[in-house]
């Protein structure tokens, strides 16, 4: 018995067993099934880069029953200020899957890489999720000024450090 992944009726199967000069028997066996209607959920790449545009990665949520109606998918992020998803998505009459674009939210702040989760629920299903990580395009500048750029070596030299901003800033001291 293999175990197919797809939520399907029990199955009856009858089992003959013959041999030369005996006599044959036949019994049935019922394939119970353990599969329960789920969905699963697949994106495109690992990581995204916050100043990618929408669709630079997508979403693939597959369910495994039920093929024979539609299937509305309510989708979520754990990090809504990283990432975003639609609310939902459909999946057609017919088909096991729906494919969505993800949009990552370019914050203009250092805040590093963010893990996040989508998450895909419907009735009836066990949900499913996928992590990825928003990657953090933004930077800090550091420029150090000198007052002179050759000095005697007895000479008390002034150096500060005073144009420290992110791209796209005005000036701060």
């Amino acid at each position: 018995v293999v175990d197919d992944t797809q939520v399907d009726p029990d199955v009856v199967a009858t089992i003959t067993a013959q041999a030369a000069a005996h006599v044959s028997a036949t019994n049935t066996l019922t394939v119970r099934e353990n599969d329960s209607p789920r969905l699963t959920l697949a994106l495109s790449a690992a990581s995204v880069l916050e100043s990618a545009a929408p669709g630079a990665v997508t979403g693939r949520v597959t369910r495994n029953a039920n093929t024979n109606v539609a299937l509305l998918v309510t989708l979520g992020s754990s990090r809504p200020a990283a990432l975003t998803v639609p609310a939902s998505v459909s999946i057609p009459v017919g088909q096991t899957s729906a494919v969505f674009n993800l949009s990552p939210v370019n914050d203009d702040l250092l805040t590093g890489a963010r893990a996040a989760n989508v998450f895909a629920s419907a009735s009836r299903f066990r949900p499913g999720s996928a992590p990825i990580e928003v990657l953090d395009h933004d930077s800090v500048t550091l420029a150090l000024r000198v007052s002179d750029t050759n000095v005697a070596e007895d000479v008390i030299f002034m150096v500060s450090a005073r144009d420290v901003r992110h791209p796209g800033e005005s000036q701060r001291s």
